[in-house]
């Protein structure tokens, strides 16, 4: 997944969206198994190589998971790893028990 970012910061002009939904590796892993092949540091330093290079935005989603990812203390961690100019997509995550089908 890293690699693709370092790719297309090549040449190949596309938006990018990322799925980051934690700031911490453990809980981010516990979330998304994904993390544990591509930590958050490695998958950042991707990110902002993508933008230097092409000087594009790429836009973070991050779900709100009640009493997890939509407290004070998630969006003031969230704040300060993805400081600066970014597009930011919240998601209200709703739990299969809370789904009208």
């Amino acid at each position: 997944m890293i690699i693709l970012i370092y790719t297309y910061a090549m040449g190949i002009q596309v938006n990018l969206a990322i799925s980051l939904h934690q700031t911490d590796d453990r809980k981010r892993s516990a979330l998304m198994p994904v993390n544990d092949r591509f930590p958050i540091a490695d998958l950042l330093d991707a990110c902002n190589y993508y933008i230097k290079r092409t000087n594009r935005r790429i836009s973070f989603e991050w779900a709100l998971i009640a009493g997890e990812t939509d407290t004070a203390d998630a969006a003031h961690s969230l704040g300060a790893l993805l400081r600066g100019t970014v597009t930011l997509s919240l998601v209200h995550h709703m739990s299969a028990e809370t789904m009208c089908i």
